[in-house]
């Protein structure tokens, strides 16, 4: 019998190919020195300091596909799985999703 969550290990695998890209984009932006610390008074608590980082250059549009790339892959091995799980328990035809898409996370607010 084949694997039922192999497409789920696929995607995870696949995720963190990503992860090890997003590793490799951080480090050239911390290595190349692309932001500078700011430290200022808490004009709110007298005695206390704000630690910042401020951008000298912008980020790489690369560290914004790469995360939407890695949390689509893991979105969909949860997908994957859920089928996988719904299946393994009898449903022959499960066209419901395991959760919500992410147009129905867009609207949900937890009370």
């Amino acid at each position: 019998m084949s694997d039922p969550f192999e497409s789920s290990h696929r995607k995870i695998t696949r995720a963190k190919k990503h992860l090890h890209d997003l590793h490799i984009e951080i480090v050239k932006f911390v290595n190349g020195n692309r932001y500078k610390r700011v430290i200022e008074p808490d004009p709110d608590k007298p005695g206390h300091t704000i630690h910042k980082i401020k951008l000298t250059e912008e980020l790489s549009l690369d560290i914004g596909d790469i995360v939407a790339d890695l949390a689509q892959n893991l979105r969909n091995a949860l997908d994957n799985a859920g089928y996988a799980v719904a299946i393994a328990s009898g449903r022959t035809t499960p066209r419901t999703p395991p959760f919500p898409s992410p147009a129905v996370l867009l609207i949900w607010h937890p009370a």
